[in-house]
């Protein structure tokens, strides 16, 4: 039985089905802790203000990704909620990657869960995939959710 989980989650159809295996995986043991963490990098500050400067207004909080990562954990305690699990949630400042494995071995986790597609093919394309690069580094247990499991 896994008492500590950890659960990676960028706001993707495929995040979202891994946040609910670790629901129901939690669900089994009550004891279980649960570790959300959604990762975020922001755009460097040079790329930024450039970007900034054409951007109306009230576009540019956008640009600095904690809007994003903020209704990401919404949807994951939207999800914790519905299954009725308690988790701690975590908006970590790294690479998805680097955020999950750091989340795992501080919490001792013995099962990290994560989608096995992210937000976008560009970004698995130019950082590789979050799921294969886990599954490579991670001191525990690793579930890969594929679509609809």
């Amino acid at each position: 039985m896994f008492s500590t989980i950890v659960v990676g989650t960028d706001g993707s159809p495929d995040a979202e089905d891994a946040l609910r295996a670790a629901a129901e995986l939690a669900r089994l043991n009550p004891e279980a802790k649960v570790h959300v963490v959604g990762a975020f990098q922001p755009i460097p500050p040079g790329q930024l203000r450039s970007m900034a400067d054409s951007l109306p207004e009230e576009f540019r909080p956008l640009l600095y990704g904690t809007m994003r990562v903020d209704a990401t954990m919404d949807v994951a305690r939207s999800v914790m909620k519905r299954a009725g699990v308690e988790a701690d949630y975590h908006e970590v400042d790294d690479h998805p990657t680097d955020a999950i494995l750091n989340a795992a071995e501080h919490y001792d986790a013995d099962l990290i869960v994560v989608g096995s597609r992210g937000e976008s093919a560009t970004k698995r394309l130019l950082h590789g995939s979050v799921s294969t690069n886990v599954l490579h580094h991670a001191p525990c247990a690793v579930l890969v959710v594929h679509k609809d499991q």
